[in-house]
């Protein structure tokens, strides 16, 4: 069989062309992610104004550094519960608890018991610090139990990491797990966010959408727009627990709890900074209400 001598050579270029596409998709994704992070910093920086929101969306910051000079975060399961109490009486619509109980309290103390010799006769001071620990784990487990019908609480969980009280928490009617894992790109920086999660348990944009929008085609992820994050309210966790903060504002919200210190889960943006994971997963919320796309 005779070969055309003039379909080789085109033959030949595609597949060349075909050879080298997975290369050049290498080469090429980086520049335009790149381009995409420059393009949205100059955009913040010529247009700097605040741009409108929902005003549907609130972050309840706790600032690590200082609560944990305290007391350790274990020892604030009465506080993180007292917040869940204040948010149903607030007429909250959904509270997202962006950290993770994963130590009982109870059992933290009877393993340290168990492993101290006790001159006898301490029994009573046994019971006492055993009783410390049950009214601490059931501090936060009862404020889930007797929330409000109307509110949701998204528990945040991951792959590594389960609250203590996860099994308890198919007999909680309000409250379901949300995946916590955010989206980054093959540089590690966040610029949107994917509605499924890393597991078989939905994430918390996902779980947003499904009670909070519900209507209209389900997209595969939203592109985060951060010249929202001016436009994002954050409250103070510690105003909130004595009194100084006005909790009507909360009414109809979707409020987020979580750290929002530079260390305690921070994240890179295309913006050239960190940001905290809370706030991250608020811009995704709020891209997701309908909250301005970036420009």
């Amino acid at each position: 069989m005779t070969v055309d001598k003039n379909i080789l050579l085109p033959v030949a270029l595609v597949l060349v062309v075909l050879a080298g596409l997975p290369l050049s998709l290498d080469l090429w994704e980086p520049l335009e992610l790149k381009a995409y992070d420059l393009r949205a910093q100059a955009t913040q920086k010529l247009f700097p104004e605040p741009l409108p929101v929902s005003e549907r969306v609130a972050v309840v910051g706790i600032k690590g550094q200082e609560i944990l000079k305290q007391k350790p975060i274990i020892f604030w399961y009465p506080e993180f519960g007292r917040f869940i109490q204040l948010m149903g009486q607030s007429g909250a619509k959904i509270v997202f608890i962006d950290l993770i109980a994963v130590h009982s309290l109870r059992e933290k103390i009877r393993s340290a018991i168990s492993s101290i010799t006790l001159e006898e006769g301490n029994e009573k001071s046994l019971e006492f610090l055993d009783l410390v620990g049950e009214n601490a784990d059931n501090a936060i487990i009862g404020s889930m139990l007797s929330a409000p019908e109307g509110m949701k609480i998204f528990q945040g969980v991951s792959s590594e990491a389960v609250p203590f009280y996860y099994e308890m928490m198919q007999f909680m009617p309000g409250v379901l797990p949300a995946d916590v894992s955010l989206t980054a790109d093959r540089d590690s920086i966040i610029r949107r966010q994917k509605l499924s999660g890393n597991s078989d348990i939905p994430s918390l944009i996902e779980l947003v959408y499904q009670h909070s929008v519900g209507q209209g085609p389900v997209p595969d992820n939203v592109l985060i727009n951060y010249s929202l994050e001016e436009s994002i309210p954050i409250h103070s966790f510690s105003d909130i627990l004595e009194g100084r903060a006005e909790m009507e504002q909360f009414r109809g919200k979707i409020v987020l709890l979580g750290f929002i210190s530079s260390f305690e889960d921070a994240h890179s943006t295309p913006m050239g900074k960190y940001l905290p994971g809370v706030v991250i997963h608020a811009l995704a919320v709020e891209r997701l209400l309908g909250g301005s796309a970036p420009r």
